[in-house]
Parts: structure tokens; C-alpha cells; sequence
């Protein structure tokens, strides 16, 4: 374990205390609001970018 933080440091150029985990934290968050008996909203979806369409059949 001592060998991947080690090279995380070193590739990444910061101390392992200073990256943290946003996924965590909000799972974390999402599981004590459900142990509190709170309903939990799903996030709204993000918007696509646009797109460019092509028609293959055009020549």
C-alpha cells in the first residue's frame, strides 16, 4: 500500500492528504441522510452537449 501512495505523491506532484474523494463523500452523505430517514431526490441530469448530425446517406 506504502508503494502506491508513494507514487500517487510523485505523479501527481501533491501529498496524498491534499486529494480527497467527491464520490465518497457524497455517497457518504447520501447513506447517513438515508440511516436519518430522509428521502433522497434523484440529481437532476446533466444537459448533452450539442452534437453535430450527419447524414450518411448524403453525398
Amino acid at each position: 500500500m506504502q508503494a502506491a501512495i508513494e507514487l500517487t505523491e510523485v505523479l501527481s506532484g501533491l501529498p496524498m492528504d491534499a486529494l480527497h474523494d467527491e464520490y465518497r463523500e457524497a455517497l457518504e452523505a447520501a447513506i447517513r441522510a438515508k440511516a436519518e430517514g430522509l428521502r433522497l431526490e434523484p440529481p437532476e441530469p446533466a444537459e448533452a452537449p450539442p452534437g453535430q448530425v450527419v447524414d450518411l446517406e448524403e453525398r
